[in-house]
């Protein structure tokens, strides 16, 4: 299955530290890695099923790409990943002990939900969200069969 409408494509700084950074913090799950004389040149992961998030290195195919780390301040709004989650205050919690900055940490939120705003290690900004709203579908991963 893929994403339903729109997938991020980011660049990072490293291959192996972004996936590791994003299954632990994320729960994600590395569902393809496209691999060029023994380098990973593309890298697909998914949540709870769905493609969530694409990635390439730096300088891919003499690209000039740099990730956000590379040229901006961390602590620089400009926009942000919405990811629902079961628990905004223990994936926070991972998310900085795998190397991400809390920005804003969990609090309740004006619109309703309960909500933190992480820069993962290659900074981009990634809004944690929980929400309160009774029959929103939330995720448990947990809950989640391995594929």
């Amino acid at each position: 299955m893929s994403s339903r409408l729109i997938t991020p494509h980011l660049t990072v700084k490293n291959v192996a530290a972004s996936k590791q950074f994003y299954t632990q913090a994320f729960g994600f799950k590395l569902r393809y890695e496209n691999l060029k004389d023994g380098l990973p040149v593309h890298v697909e992961m998914d949540y709870h099923g769905e493609l969530a998030l694409m990635f390439v290195p730096e300088n891919v195919g003499g690209r000039p790409t740099l990730a956000p780390i590379s040229f901006a301040d961390p602590r620089q709004h400009t926009s942000y990943f919405y990811l629902y989650v079961d628990d905004v205050d223990a994936v926070a919690a991972r998310a900085r002990a795998a190397g991400g900055t809390v920005l804003e940490p969990p609090r309740d939120a004006a619109w309703g939900d309960r909500f933190a705003l992480i820069a993962d290690i290659n900074g981009y900004h990634w809004g944690l969200a929980q929400t309160r709203e009774p029959g929103f579908p939330t995720f448990d991963p947990r809950k989640q069969s391995s594929k």
